[in-house]
């Protein structure tokens, strides 16, 4: 090996190409850490209410999906949702899903109807301002100034 020989010419090239590649890796993974940073949805993750049994998984593609033992008598019933995030302003709007509230009354065999769901729904169907610290996700209604606080699961 032409490390253990004394040709200082060769061992300072190897040197060289070890410090040059390391140093384009760091370079990379500090650029996708603050690309992450900036570019990232805030929100995306499991949400658990502190208060009700309410649990919100927030996904990075618009959608949201929504677990709620309280209005749906401690059945285990996921409904989707839609919701629009603006990152400038810190405001999160949640909306129903048509779609996704035809799916979950088929699911339920009867028991509950799209209206029922949207109705039940309507009570989390706003727009909040966001704020997201320590693992712990605030959301204050803008209308009537309402809050849920919710821990990262």
């Amino acid at each position: 090996m032409f490390i253990a020989k004394s040709n200082e010419e060769k061992r300072s090239m190897a040197w060289r190409i070890v410090i040059s590649t390391a140093s384009v890796l760091i370079i990379l993974i500090g650029a996708f850490f603050l690309f992450k940073m900036f570019t990232g949805n805030p929100l995306e993750g499991t949400w658990k209410s502190t208060e009700q049994q309410l649990v919100l998984t927030i996904k990075g593609n618009g959608t949201l999906l929504v677990d709620w033992e309280e209005i749906f008598e401690d059945e285990k019933m996921t409904i989707g949702m839609e919701y629009l995030l603006d990152k400038d302003s810190k405001t999160v709007t949640f909306k129903e899903d048509e779609e996704a509230l035809l799916e979950a009354e088929e699911k339920s065999e009867g028991k509950y109807t799209a209206d029922m769901l949207e109705t039940a729904l309507s009570e989390i169907t706003a727009t909040y301002d966001y704020s997201v610290q320590n693992n712990q996700l605030t959301l204050t209604e803008r209308e009537y100034g309402d809050q849920l606080v919710f821990d990262k699961k």
